[in-house]
């Protein structure tokens, strides 16, 4: 599986996520098992992951697929779910421990793109208003990563 698209130049990835076969951590985790690592990457989605594997406490479960499969990673999508608003979450705002995954980002040395993504407008907020809040957010978020990161100890 995914060896069909390989010679075209096409990495084929998967999405986990609500409502679909493949909700959960053990139904994702399965499919990376049954797939050749070389052919079928991840697609980790942070806010469906949060809502969905209800495997892990709530705030460790995007982070419990990235650290468990990151080898198989390709595409990352940082998205924040709270049970009030669902996936119209500012990041920051919901259920995911972004402090965590970025920590294991950073660690990991993860030097591709990172999509933020908010499926709508929160908190009556306009879309230009939330994107900017969650733009913020991820931006705290690394300068306090890359802060630490560079603190020397005493």
């Amino acid at each position: 599986r995914g060896a069909l698209a390989a010679p075209y130049g096409v990495r084929i990835s998967f999405h986990h996520h609500t409502g679909v076969p493949f909700e959960t951590y053990e139904e994702t985790a399965q499919l990376l098992r049954d797939t050749d690592p070389q052919h079928v990457h991840l697609f980790c989605d942070t806010g469906h992951a949060t809502k969905d594997f209800t495997e892990f406490p709530v705030a460790r479960r995007a982070y419990e697929l990235l650290s468990r499969h990151w080898d198989r990673l390709c595409y990352l999508e940082f998205k924040d779910w709270s049970p009030q608003a669902e996936f119209a979450t500012d990041l920051g705002d919901g259920q995911a421990d972004f402090t965590a995954i970025a920590r294991l980002v950073v660690e990991r040395g993860w030097d591709r793109w990172i999509v933020l993504e908010q499926n709508a407008p929160a908190n009556g907020s306009t879309p230009r208003q939330s994107a900017a809040r969650s733009l913020r957010f991820a931006q705290q978020l690394f300068a306090r990563k890359s802060a630490a990161s560079t603190t020397s100890p005493r």
